[in-house]
């Protein structure tokens, strides 16, 4: 399910607070990885992505598929 972390309007700057939130999880030993507009927390069991759209900034957490 999509969460909404913060608004965040501007388009010009959301790139940089992107950059700063993906720093803030690696700094807290995150894996992360980046892929096109968006950030992957990487965890044993799935991911969170984080992605800016529409004037905000979203989370989504997505399990692992069982092979």
């Amino acid at each position: 399910m999509k969460k909404l972390i913060r608004v965040w309007e501007d388009p010009i700057t959301v790139l940089e607070e992107m950059k700063r939130i993906e720093k803030e999880y690696q700094e807290q030993g995150y894996e992360v990885k980046r892929i096109m507009n968006c950030i992957q927390l990487v965890l044993e069991d799935g991911c969170v992505e984080i992605w800016w759209e529409n004037g905000a900034i979203w989370q989504e957490i997505k399990e692992k598929m069982e092979d």
